[in-house]
């Protein structure tokens, strides 16, 4: 079995090497492993959906900015989970589940392009993130 993302060692900040068989899942497994390292837990009750709309002039601009919005929620308390998400022609749209923030157990300030470079090799993408923490 293929792993979806692995944290990997880095001096001052979290990094996470991700995995995905395309652009949507790649971006929904960076979601997932944000979550995994700042130790996300959610209280599933009231999930409700939530529309997102987002527009990159790259693929790594639109995952940073995708990982942004949900961060900006994160620290309003809110948690995007199960996102069914397309991208096309550097567009992403598709709806979240929003549920509440139960416990955070790392807070992470910023999402970076520091080492981000979106590859695609051997029909699979991936790509490291580095968070500011």
């Amino acid at each position: 079995m293929k792993k979806n993302f692995v944290e990997i060692d880095h001096t001052a900040d979290l990094c996470i090497k991700v995995y995905g068989k395309d652009l949507p899942e790649l971006f929904c497994h960076a979601l997932k492993g944000m979550y995994a390292v700042a130790g996300v837990q959610t209280e599933s009750a009231n999930a409700t959906l939530q529309k997102i709309k987002l527009e990159g002039i790259d693929k790594e601009t639109l995952l940073v900015g995708f990982l942004s919005e949900c961060l900006f929620r994160l620290q309003q308390g809110e948690v995007y989970d199960n996102p069914q998400i397309t991208i096309r022609n550097l567009k992403l749209s598709g709806l979240l589940r929003q549920n509440s923030l139960e416990t955070l157990t790392r807070e992470i300030k910023a999402v970076t392009y520091h080492q981000m470079k979106i590859v695609e090799k051997d029909g699979r993408y991936f790509t490291y993130i580095v968070f500011d923490i």
